[in-house]
């Protein structure tokens, strides 16, 4: 006969509950592989892609002017040999489509695991213009490392095609949070459907708030 068996690592008393903990993992894996949302969870993410970023960065003034040099800038920060240097992005190195055309590194947004200052690098490698790298790709990632935001110019850039990302994915839901909400206050729904619906809101109100915080910092 086929069995599960599950073993506690502390003393339990018959008919005492038990439960077991899914890992600290993103909603949309909870939904995949088990079939429900819970009603929070620290650990939920919107996932942003390098190719998210890129693409909107060639739609705003300027576009993607000197790219190769912003791409060597991003190299050095992800992979590389040069004494110093404390690759901040090193995390993108086995699954960055600028190292492997057949990949594109998904940066998390949102929750506990949020990788906010990875984003910001490198939106901050996308928004450089030619003052900023004056001194070359090298020395530029040593500043962008070194200081976060190496200019007011840069940072609100920065920002800005963040903010353009995240609003671009609300933009591309076929219906907003506020609508959502009120199917879900209406009730009636199947269970399915219930827990399709609450990752929609949840992903949604993740992306609203990270909208929110940018938007007060550009108006800092």
């Amino acid at each position: 006969q086929e069995m599960f068996e599950l073993f506690s690592p502390v003393s339990l008393k018959k008919g005492q509950e038990v439960s077991i903990s899914y890992g600290n993992v993103s909603n949309a894996h909870l939904l995949h592989y088990y079939g429900f949302v819970p009603n929070e969870n620290d650990y939920d993410y919107v996932p942003v892609s390098e190719t998210d970023l890129i693409e909107e960065r060639k739609r705003m003034p300027g576009g993607l002017g000197q790219w190769e040099l912003k791409e060597q800038v991003l190299r050095y920060l992800i992979d590389s040999t040069v004494p110093g240097l404390t690759l901040p992005l090193a995390h993108f190195r086995d699954s960055s489509t600028l190292l492997n055309k057949f990949f594109d590194h998904e940066i998390k947004l949102g929750g506990v695991l949020s990788e906010h200052d990875a984003l910001l690098v490198y939106c901050r490698a996308l928004c450089l213009d030619e003052e900023d790298t004056s001194d070359g790709a090298l020395n530029t990632a040593r500043r962008l490392q070194a200081l976060g935001s190496i200019g007011s110019d840069n940072e609100a850039a920065a920002s800005q095609l963040l903010l353009r990302v995240i609003r671009a994915k609300e933009k591309a839901m076929a219906t907003t949070l506020e609508q959502d909400e009120e199917i879900e206050g209406k009730g009636g729904l199947s269970f399915n459907t219930e827990q399709a619906l609450r990752f929609r809101i949840r992903r949604k109100r993740l992306l609203r708030m990270s909208a929110e915080a940018l938007e007060k910092r550009l108006e800092g």
